[in-house]
């Protein structure tokens, strides 16, 4: 089955996207809205971010033990950024033109 979900700012944090699970955060550092996916996916397949989330995403965790693509248009068109299995980026400011972009996230 899939599980899609959007969390209130008080109960972001890393620790919180549990294990089989792709999470991003409105903000840097795990702070803010939550949105996290898991389940199991075919490879390939394409989950657009939810209106919250849609170009507003700041830092992600990747606790599924699969490759996540983020991409910057809806239906994983554009251009995309990676992150590996059980990998985290705090802080997409740190990777010019990826902070606020996101639309989309296709698990390989």
């Amino acid at each position: 089955g899939l599980l899609v979900g959007v969390q209130s700012p008080a109960s972001a944090a890393r620790e919180d996207c549990t294990a089989g699970n792709f999470c991003m955060w409105e903000h840097i550092n795990f702070t803010g809205l939550r949105f996290s996916i898991g389940g199991n996916w075919a490879p390939g397949t394409c989950w657009n971010l939810a209106p919250s989330m849609n170009n507003k995403a700041s830092s992600a965790y990747n606790h599924m033990g699969r490759e996540v693509q983020m991409w910057n248009n809806a239906d994983c068109r554009g251009w995309f950024d990676e992150l590996d299995p059980n990998r985290w980026n705090h802080d997409f400011r740190y990777r010019p033109g990826t902070n606020d972009t996101f639309s989309s996230i296709k698990v390989l």
